[in-house]
């Protein structure tokens, strides 16, 4: 009898060690939910909101601004050369703007 206990224990510490070795390896089939795919963010996305944030504190209600790949263009309409001077200068400033082009018109 004390001969198949011990038998029996080395079968069973030979099956443990076994299963801790075994490796895991996900089901193709099943997605991976613990995974977690990244955002892609578009960078002018984002510069295009700090840029449209950046003209309504100055209060430039009269300009719009679209970004491409870093340069933003300005279209619309200020009341002066200054104001415009203005705006594309704080525009300029924003981080990731790498060119400004002013389409604006000036009133006077």
């Amino acid at each position: 009898m004390q001969k198949i206990s011990i038998a029996a224990a080395v079968i069973a510490a030979t099956v443990l060690s076994a299963c801790a070795d075994m490796k895991i390896t996900p089901n193709p089939m099943v997605p991976d939910t613990r995974i977690a795919t990244p955002v892609v963010v578009n960078p002018d996305v984002a510069l295009a909101e700090a840029v449209r944030e950046q003209l309504r504190s100055m209060g430039a209600r009269g300009v719009t601004a679209s970004v491409a790949k870093g340069e933003v263009t300005l279209k619309g309409e200020v009341e002066t050369g200054q104001d415009l001077a203005r705006v594309a200068k704080a525009v300029q400033g924003i981080k990731g703007v790498t060119a400004v082009f002013p389409d604006v018109n000036v009133k006077r």
